[in-house]
């Protein structure tokens, strides 16, 4: 909002465990940021589990910086059940 441009999400990054450790998550954040860049978006992000160490390292082996300023927050649409 402060920059009044495309941002994009990078959503379910996922590679199969037989897959895990030959490079395939690096190639895809490397597309993933390539197509960003030629789309002329602002910038990029993503999302991970406190607790996802292995994402983490690949993430920040690849660049990617740790947000460290704002605290994220999730409104409930629905009603809670029960």
């Amino acid at each position: 909002t402060v920059h009044l441009a495309n941002a994009w999400i990078l959503e379910d990054l996922f590679v199969t465990p037989e897959s895990r450790g030959r490079g395939v998550a690096s190639a895809l954040l490397d597309r993933a940021l390539q197509v960003a860049r030629e789309s002329g978006a602002s910038g990029m992000f993503l999302e991970t589990a406190y607790d996802n160490t292995t994402a983490q390292r690949v993430y920040e082996l690849a660049g990617w910086t740790r947000e460290g300023r704002f605290y994220k927050y999730n409104a409930p649409l629905h009603e809670p059940q029960g």
